[in-house]
């Protein structure tokens, strides 16, 4: 008699997140109007797309090259992550200033959200190292914006 539906959605870009969300939204009340039953929809959160900064992408990627342990250094990978970073992110952009985030790849057991889930420890290290010298060069070297 009664049923929940937890829905998700995710896009490259804040506007192509609303649109999959929207049409997601019109298919689901199209079909309770189909059967003719109840829906109620609540929408729990959101989270923005996300838009990096260009100077700082090529930046972190340049340090990386230097540190000996990263093989395959890739400016702008797919797009991924949580709402957390798109949030803090386009805070930062908002008011003025620069914002990135990365990724370490390495091999998983399982991936993100699975009870299996478990990182190669071994990355820490240099994800440790690389996030040490981009803090210094930033500090030291990289033009504000404002």
């Amino acid at each position: 008699a009664k049923a929940v539906l937890k829905m998700e959605t995710r896009g490259a870009t804040t506007e192509l997140n609303e649109y999959v969300r929207e049409n997601a939204c019109r298919v689901l009340a199209g079909a309770a109007r189909m059967y003719d039953v109840k829906m109620e929809m609540k929408e729990m959160g959101g989270a923005l797309g996300g838009e990096v900064s260009e100077a700082i992408v090529k930046k972190l990627a340049e340090i990386a090259r230097t540190i000996p342990g990263f093989t395959d250094v890739q400016e702008y990978g797919p797009v991924g992550g949580s709402e957390d970073y798109s949030y803090f992110m386009s805070r930062v952009q908002e008011l003025g200033g620069q914002a990135t985030y990365v990724m370490f790849g390495t091999e998983l057991a399982a991936g993100h959200h699975n009870g299996y889930f478990d990182i190669n420890e071994d990355m820490l290290p240099l994800g440790v190292q690389l996030l040490a010298e981009a803090a210094y060069q930033f500090t030291t070297t990289l033009e504000p914006t404002r």
